[in-house]
This record gives C-alpha cells, sequence and structure tokens, in this order.
C-alpha cells in the first residue's frame, strides 16, 4: 500500500521525510508539499509518531488516542494494533531499540521490553496526569534518558525526566517555577542533548482552552510558545517574537547546518489553519515556511 511504499523509499534514499500527525491523517513531505498517507487503516487521531532502526529493521509505533497503539515492522511487512494500550495520547522507543517502547493509557505510563508483548507501570508520576508528549533522548548521548511533557497542574510540574529508559520519573521543578503552560513538544539535539527544546500550548484534550488568567488550569497567552534549554534544563529562555503566545505543539530538527541546529515547529491554530515555521538559528528567530496545512488546525506531531 502507499504507506509501505513511502517506507521502503525513505529507507533506501535516506531522504529527508517529514511526518506530520493531523487529526485524521499522516502526511508526509520531502520538501513543502503535502499529502495525506494512510496505512491499512484509517487512524482516528494520531497524536505522537515513534521509530527505530536496529541496523536491519525500521519499526514505527503510532499513538492513535481513539483506537490503541499501532506498529509498523519492516521486516515482516505488517501493521498491528497492540491492544494491551488503548486510546495512548504518547508514544515513545529508543531509536536504535525497537523493542523497548513506551506509551500511556489514561494517567499511567507503561513501558515494554519486547515490542509490546507485555508491559510494566512506570513508578515516581502523579496519580492523576495527562500526557501530552513523551521523547528518549538520543542514543549516543544519554540511551536512559526520557522527558515526559503533560497537562499543567496546580501542585506539580508538567514537564517530567527519566533517567532509568522510563521505568521511574522525578519532576523537572526548574521548569515548573518558571513557566506554567501544557508541554506539548520536546525535542533534543541529536548532537549535545544540553540543548533541549520544549513547545507550549493551550491545547487541553485536542480543544483549544480560552485565555483567562484568573483560571489556574486555562493557558494564558504568553505562556505558551517555544523555549530552549542550553544546559539540560537547569535554567530556560522564552522566545519572546514570532512564537510568543502560539501553540507549539511539535518541534523536530531539519538538519545541522555550520554545527547550528536547523528547526521546524508545529503552531497549531484555533481559528485558521495549521502553519510549520523554520529557524535556522537553533530557535532565536522564526519565520513560516508553510501559509496553510489544509484542512488540518492541530499538528500532533513532527518525525523527521
Amino acid at each position: 500500500n502507499v504507506m509501505n511504499n513511502f517506507i521502503n523509499r525513505s529507507v533506501r534514499f535516506k531522504t529527508l521525510l517529514i511526518a506530520i500527525a493531523f487529526i485524521m491523517n499522516v502526511s508526509i513531505t520531502t520538501a513543502q508539499t503535502w499529502s495525506s498517507k494512510n496505512g491499512p487503516w484509517r487512524a482516528d487521531r494520531v497524536r505522537q509518531l515513534a521509530a527505530a532502526y536496529d541496523g536491519t529493521t525500521l519499526v514505527l509505533y503510532a499513538a492513535d488516542s481513539g483506537s490503541t497503539l499501532i506498529k509498523y515492522d519492516e521486516a515482516e511487512e505488517t501493521w498491528s494494533h497492540i491492544t494491551a494500550i488503548t486510546n495512548p495520547w504518547v508514544v515513545a522507543c529508543k531509536s536504535d531499540t525497537p523493542s523497548i517502547v513506551l506509551a500511556n493509557v489514561g494517567s499511567q505510563l507503561k513501558r515494554s521490553t519486547n515490542s509490546g508483548g507485555n508491559w510494566a507501570f512506570a513508578t515516581g508520576l502523579p496519580s492523576q496526569f495527562v500526557p501530552r508528549t513523551l521523547v528518549f533522548a538520543p542514543t549516543d548521548a544519554d540511551p536512559m534518558r526520557v522527558w515526559l511533557g503533560t497537562e499543567k497542574m496546580i501542585d506539580n510540574s508538567s514537564l517530567w525526566e527519566s533517567k532509568n529508559g522510563g521505568r521511574s520519573f522525578s519532576p523537572i521543578d526548574t521548569f515548573r517555577t518558571a513557566y506554567h503552560t501544557n508541554i506539548t513538544a520536546i525535542f533534543f539535539d541529536p548532537v549535545d542533548i544540553n540543548y533541549v527544546y520544549v513547545g507550549g500550548s493551550g491545547i487541553v484534550n485536542g480543544e483549544f482552552v480560552p485565555v483567562d488568567e484568573t483560571q489556574p488550569l486555562d493557558a494564558a497567552a504568553d505562556s505558551n510558545g517555544f523555549w530552549k534549554s542550553v544546559n539540560g534544563g537547569v535554567t530556560w529562555t522564552q522566545e519572546n517574537s514570532k512564537l510568543k503566545g502560539k501553540n507549539i505543539t511539535a518541534i523536530a530538527q531539519a538538519r545541522k547546518e555550520n554545527n547550528v541546529d536547523v528547526l521546524l515547529a508545529g503552531v497549531s491554530n484555533k481559528t485558521g489553519y495549521a502553519v510549520v515555521y523554520h529557524s535556522t538559528d537553533a530557535g532565536a528567530h522564526w519565520s513560516g515556511t508553510v501559509d496553510v496545512l489544509y484542512p488540518a488546525k492541530i499538528i500532533y506531531a513532527l518525525q523527521v
């Protein structure tokens, strides 16, 4: 099918591909043109994508919040539902070890070491939380570091870290004290994971929250946007021009240019259509690269 052909082409030619998960489908681009690429099922809402390549086989996972965790295995050329994970919002796997994967079921985060055959609960997280993004650090830099972004909590951080591959988590309180937002995007620099980028938005359960600073769980406009840390999350700076106040729901690196990150940011819009912004200076300045990603309003994932 079309998705199988895309996967085979991407592995064979090593082209730069960006997968964006919209509300109802997955889209693929090799430059700045977009088209829908669906697998054997039409997914309800693909919230996050994860890919791993062990040197032989490419494996893709998709968190479909209206169904189950979906897996594609290139070696077997099959798609399958992992029925133990229902209605997931987040999924992450080690980039060189497809068998190690994390995903959520409601307010529980689970971890598998055998490609979804069996699952164990991650510990250290609050009893009630709403996951929104989940990312493994690049394997070469720190194979056991995982970051989790959640919706805002009154008495806790919305940014969490695991140093043991997702077995247990602890809050990143440096972000909690500085900002109050829903964490909907996280990206580590593949070369130096001290450089980490975070996106915040006013989106809750796929809906835009009204701006109301009097309510602690409502996302104020200035709290949304793009943040950067150059010391692994010890301190943070917010980009204060193009992206401040915008709903950043996905971040990816297009490439490195002169040792500087060239970044993509998915910006979701309530009244218009989703836009992909482009930065050539590691997030200091941004420009819109695509005017309209019709008919999408929310970009849930960018995968390069």
